[in-house]
């Protein structure tokens, strides 16, 4: 529907590649995994913005979104 904010990641600090899964009627439902992929050159900080909204079968709550903060340290 129009008026549904679709899930997204939005990364600073990295580039990465991002496999979103593949939803049920452009929704996903329960636990999510969304798997990314990055090869920073050295130790890198990130920071990356998670957009979603959540719904249940008869209402959607408003669009909501948390940011986290990350490290990528070489093997």
């Amino acid at each position: 529907a129009r008026w549904l904010t679709p899930t997204e990641l939005r990364f600073e600090g990295i580039a990465p590649t991002i496999n979103y899964p593949k939803g049920t009627n452009d929704q996903y439902e329960g636990d999510l995994e969304i798997e990314f992929q990055a090869s920073p050159s050295g130790p890198t900080e990130f920071q990356v913005t998670v957009q979603y909204q959540a719904c249940t079968e008869t209402e959607c709550l408003a669009p909501d979104e948390i940011v986290l903060d990350g490290v990528f340290l070489p093997a």
